[in-house]
This record gives structure tokens, sequence and C-alpha cells, in this order.
């Protein structure tokens, strides 16, 4: 009893930037990295920046060509099928079972050792993806009246069907891909990485106005070409994160040994991951296929308005969860838990920051981002409508979303894969319950509600469990923070209502300016007004960020060579 209060006391105290694990002058490996892990996630967020700018620019030309429709229905369950896999197989699953046995066999074993079993990684993986991309083509008809029962009667089955087929090469192509990201991020090379899908998004535009008008004009027909072009864009991205591989030392050999103590370890690993990765992709596919049951255009909503949560979610959430895991296995592996404990409440602290404005200000704005982004040519003002509807209540789990991107990662450092699929199962039921409960009175938004709820209870079943193993994680300073940010995300709220009433925004009437004063007006209103009551407030997270930006603004200033003494 005495060692637990002992334990609390000393993890209540006010956790620095940049912590230190012991007394006077810290190493490298004694620090806890705090500048260090938000310079990767800088690199991280910078280049997902990019991607989801680039990506928004994608959705809106796509948009205007296809709309909201039973084509785009379509083409979205479709693509759900090769994005399942791509998301239990892909980069997800190498965080949890693979990124941590690399690193812990190059640091206690030697890094001849560890690309052997990236070899052997890669190519079992790889004949693993090609037998169920197989299967997936046999079966396609089967999956797809299961994941979209509604499909038979809007008439737009056979086209699903079509296009999963065109699309299964993306499968394969994106866990392989995996795999080399997980490498480079072993390495703390996170650009590359985080560049694969500005590729996808280049090859993406540049196909809708090349390729996809070589299949016909109108958009039953010009569809197909887009499934094309994702083919083309996984091929292009393998090869450019391969180059990336080659640059660290990396050699491609034709490695395929089960028996390797290291792919075993792997493998055991593998197993809970991948169908707690399964576990947690199965929410979208149920949202989907209940969606199909509502009408016309309601899958379309539901995915158009999770695009524009990935903007935060992307930009940051992913961008820290990446950052952390490196850091995080490189503690695991020399059992440093109070290094681990402090990271993991830096990262949620830091996460809070953003997420709980931006869920504040995207409900609030909700309508005009919505129209400011999307509303052109086929997609009209009630599927505006429709997509807010669901961002609505997407929105508000934002923090859900985030926190567990954070919060998961420690487990895997820790190689623990079984934990977060228990929790995540539990979580997919509590969605379960919650669309059966909500579809009717709310219809897409109950179904997005669903989901918000989901991601809170995943969350706080995940740090529940956490706290039991490592011990005090400073659940109070957070809880401090939070409170602190609340306000000023509730003073920031209430100005940006102020703002909404005040512009009389109408979907169906808006011009295009009005569409930008009022939404992307209403953001940079919202963040100034949000960082001044911060910083009013004295928010430790913001005073963090602050001192660190300066700091690197000083190193790159000095002389070079005097390290900036």
């Amino acid at each position: 009893m005495a060692e637990e209060e002992k334990q609390s006391t000393a993890n209540d105290r006010p956790i620095p930037a940049i912590p230190l694990s012991g007394a006077g002058q810290a190493t490298d490996e004694q620090q806890l990295p705090g500048g260090k892990i938000i310079r990767s996630a800088g690199v991280v967020g910078g280049m997902t920046l990019l991607s989801r700018v680039m990506g928004m620019v994608r959705e809106i030309l796509y948009a205007a060509l296809f709309g909201a429709g039973a084509v785009n229905d379509a083409f979205r369950i479709a693509y759900s099928i090769p994005y399942f896999f791509r998301r239990v197989l892909g980069e997800g699953a190498m965080a949890a079972y693979f990124l941590p046995t690399f690193v812990d066999i190059r640091e206690n074993q030697g890094p001849e050792k560890a690309w052997r079993l990236a070899n052997n990684v890669f190519n079992t993986l790889g004949l693993i993806a090609l037998g169920l991309a197989g299967l997936v083509a046999v079966f396609a008809p089967q999956i797809i009246r299961v994941i979209a029962p509604g499909f038979a009667k809007m008439g737009n089955l056979g086209l699903a069907i079509d296009l999963t087929r065109i699309m299964i090469p993306f499968m394969m192509t994106m866990t392989l891909a995996a795999i080399l990201m997980a490498i480079l991020n072993a390495y703390h090379k996170f650009a590359l990485p985080s560049s694969g899908t500005i590729i996808l998004n280049l090859v993406f535009i540049t196909g809708l106005y090349t390729i996809v008008p070589l299949f016909g004009n109108v958009p039953v027909e010009m569809i197909y070409g887009v499934g094309l072009v994702i083919v083309i864009g996984g091929f292009f991205q393998i090869t450019a994160l391969g180059t990336g591989v080659r640059r660290q030392g990396g050699r491609w050999k034709p490695i395929v040994n089960l028996k390797a103590p290291g792919l075993k370890m792997v493998l055991k690993l593998m197993v809970p991951a991948l169908f707690g990765m399964a576990v947690v992709r199965v929410n979208l596919l149920i949202d989907n296929a209940l969606a199909s049951l509502l009408g016309e255009g309601m899958i379309s909503s539901l995915n158009y308005a999770e695009r524009l949560l990935q903007f935060p979610m992307g930009v940051f959430g992913v961008a820290l969860s990446t950052a952390i895991l490196p850091t995080l296995s490189r503690f695991a592996a020399k059992g440093k838990l109070t290094e681990l404990r402090d990271t993991m409440n830096y990262a949620l602290r830091m996460a809070m920051f953003v997420a709980i404005p931006a869920s504040v200000g995207i409900m609030i704005l909700r309508e005009p981002l919505v129209a400011l982004f999307f509303q052109r040519g086929a997609f009209d003002a009630l599927a505006t409508h429709n997509t807010s509807w669901a961002l609505l209540f997407y929105a508000a789990g934002l923090m859900g979303y985030i926190g567990v991107a954070v919060v998961v990662p420690v487990f895997y450092a820790q190689k623990d894969t079984k934990t977060p699929v228990i929790v995540g199962s539990i979580a997919v039921a509590v969605n379960i319950v919650g669309d059966f409960a909500l579809m009717g009175p709310l219809r897409q938004g109950g179904l997005a509600l669903a989901s918000a709820v989901a991601s809170f209870v995943n969350l706080g079943l995940l740090l529940i469990v956490m706290r039991r193993r490592v011990g005090q994680i400073g659940f109070s300073r957070v809880f401090k923070s939070g409170l602190k940010l609340l306000a000023a995300a509730g003073t920031m709220g209430a100005a940006l209502w102020v703002w909404l009433e005040v512009s009389g925004f109408t979907a169906e009437t808006s011009t295009f300016m009005e569409k930008l004063t009022v939404g992307g007006g209403g953001i940079a209103v919202g963040a100034v007004i949000f960082i001044l009551v911060a910083w009013a407030l004295r928010s430790s997270e913001l005073k963090e960020l602050k001192g660190i930006f300066l700091g690197m603004l000083r190193r790159k200033q000095s002389p070079k060579g005097t390290n900036g003494r």
C-alpha cells in the first residue's frame, strides 16, 4: 500500500515537456523525447496534411463527377473490401506485430538478422495476400450481398461486384507497402512512408482526367476507370517505398522460412492482431451494410463525412501514433516503464489539445464545411445536408478515435496484441447495438453516433487496462488539462455559433465565397480564439509546444557546429 501511494505521488507530479528519468544530466536514452516525438509527429503530420489536402482535392473532383448516388455507393462498398484487408494485413497490422519485433531483433541481435526477418515477413505475407485475393475474386458476389444487402433492391449489385474484382490487386500492393513503411518507421524515417498516400492521390487525380474518360461519358461507365486508377496507384506507391528501404540497406531476397524464430514471433502476434484489426474495421462494414438499407446515397454520406474527419485524425492522430511507436518499442524492449508511462501521458495530452477544439469546431461548422469542399457538379444541397448530418455525430467521437490511435501502440510496443482485440470486440458489440437502436430515429446520423460512442468505450477500457498494468500514468494531469481545453473549446464554440447564426448560411443559396467565408473563415477565427483562451488559462500543452518549437528554431538558427551554445 505504501509502495502504491509512493508511485501515485510520483506520477501525479507535473510532467515536463521532456521529462527526465533520474537526477542529474540525462542521456538520450534517459530522456523522454517529447521534442523528438513532436518533431517526428510534425514530419508525419506535415506529410499527412499534404496528403489530406490532396485527398480532399481528389474527393472534390470525384464528387463533382459522381455525386452521392447509387454509382458512388457501389464504388465505396467495392473499395471497402481491399481497404478492409489493407487495414487488417497492412498499415495497422504492421504496427501491431512486425515493427516491435523488427526493432527488438535489430537492437538485441543485430541488423543482419532484422533484415532477414523483414524479407521473410515480406515474402510470407505476400503469398498470404495473394491467396486471399484469389478467394475474394471467386466469392465477390456472396461477399457483396452480405455487406450491402440493399444493393439488390437498388440495382447496383453487379456494378459493385465488378469493381471489387478490378481493385483486388490493390489489397496485395498495400499489404506489401505496409511492411516497407514499418521498416522505414523503425529507422525513424517518417517522410517517405507518409508520402505513400500522396503518391496514391497524385495518380488518382491524374487518372481522373486521363484514364477515366477512356471508359465512357456517364458515371456508370467511368467508374470502372476509377477502379483501374486505384490499382495503378498501389504499384507506384510500393515502388517508391522499396527505393527508400534500399537506402537503409535493405535488399530483397527470396526467403520463406516458416520455422525461423523471428517469423514465429511475428505469426504468434499476428493471429490476435489480425482479429483485432478486423474487429475495428468490421464497424465500418456494418455501418455500410446498414446504410445500404436506408436508401440511395446513405453510404456516400457516411463516407464523405468520414473523409472530412480524416483531416484532424490523420494529420495529428495517426501522425502522433506513428511517431511514438518506435520510441515506445525501445522503452519496452529495455524495460523502461517510467519512460513508457511518461510518453503515453504526453501523447494523450497532445491528442486532447487537437481533438477537443477540432471536434467542437467541426460539429458547429459542419454544413458550410461540407458545402465548401463537396457541393458542386453532381453533389447537390441534399447531399450536403445528408453528409453534414453524419458528420455531426462522427465529430463527437473525434477524441475517442484519436485517443485509441495513441493508446493502442503502447500495447503493441509491449508485444500485447490480445488486449486490443478483447477491448475492440466489446466496442464492436456496443457499435452494433447502437446501430440498430439509433439508425431508425437518426438514420445515417445514428450509425455515426454509434461509432462515436463505441470509440469512447474502446478508449476508456484500454486506459483502465493500461493503468493496472504499468501503474499510475498521471491521469490527474490529463484530467486537469482536459478541463482547461474544454473551457477554451467551449468559448470557441460559442463564438462560432454566433458566427454561423449571423451569417445566415444555407446550402441551397450560398455562393462559393459565402462557403469560404463561413467555413474557412470560421476555422481561422475559431483557432485564434481557442489559442488565446488556452493561453489565458495557462494550458501546459500550449506552453510545451511553444517551448519545443522555439527550441527547434534556435537549433536551426545557431551556427553549424556550435550545437546552439
